[in-house]
This record gives structure tokens, C-alpha cells and sequence, in this order.
């Protein structure tokens, strides 16, 4: 069975995802908070700026990653080298140990259009 690997589980997009293919892979689900186990599934409780959680994501050796966690608009755009390092650094960290990785989702968020309170109307230009 191909393995997943979920970041970000416990908030609306990863859990739904981890829900919705917990019967077509075997899933590893990791978040800062403590989640329902479902079938096909184990969880890994902390975040990725963690050793010990990036150690334990490589010895489950998953073929798909999913990553569903960022700062959301409101700290990203408080101090962009902390958002780089949180949403950024600590992924590619992980993803340079994977050996068997096929391919990766990343979920961005509003904020790569920029701060929207100072905008009417965003679009991609």
C-alpha cells in the first residue's frame, strides 16, 4: 500500500484529506494536536521544527506528502524571515531525508497575495 504523509492533520483541509484516502493509503498524520486515529493511520504529535518528529516521518518513508500547515496571513506578515523559517525551512528539512517521495502538495494561503486589508479586490496580478 503507497504511504501518506500528512502535515497539518488536526485543521479542516488536512483532516478532511487524511478522511477522504484513509482507505486507498496507508497514512501517517502529523500535527501539533492530538487527533482521532482512523484505520489506515498513525499520528505523530508535534511539529516539524522538531528532530524527533522529522526521524519518525523518515522511518515511515512516505511516498506522498501533503503539507497543510503555514502561519496563517496575520503572523506571516508580522516577520517574514520567521515565516520562512516556519512554513518553509523545517519542510525542506524534511523533504531533502525522504528517499522514496513521489511527489508533494503544498497548500498555501492567502497571504502570497500580499496583506488584503490594504486591498479592495486581490487577484493573481
Amino acid at each position: 500500500m503507497k504511504k501518506l504523509c500528512i502535515i497539518g492533520a488536526s485543521g479542516y483541509i488536512g483532516s478532511t484529506i487524511s478522511t477522504k484516502l484513509n482507505n486507498k493509503f496507508k497514512i501517517i498524520n502529523c500535527s501539533r494536536k492530538k487527533i482521532k486515529k482512523l484505520n489506515n493511520s498513525s499520528h505523530i504529535k508535534g511539529n516539524l521544527k522538531s528532530e524527533l518528529v522529522i526521524k519518525k516521518i523518515v522511518k515511515f518513508d512516505p511516498n506522498y506528502l501533503i503539507c497543510c500547515a503555514t502561519f496563517n496571513h496575520f503572523d506571516s506578515e508580522k516577520n517574514l524571515i520567521s515565516t520562512l523559517n516556519n512554513n518553509n525551512k523545517s519542510l525542506a528539512n524534511l523533504i531533502l531525508k525522504l528517499k522514496n517521495l513521489k511527489k508533494i502538495i503544498y497548500f498555501s494561503s492567502f497571504q502570497v497575495y500580499g496583506n488584503y486589508l490594504k486591498h479592495k479586490f486581490i487577484d493573481e496580478n
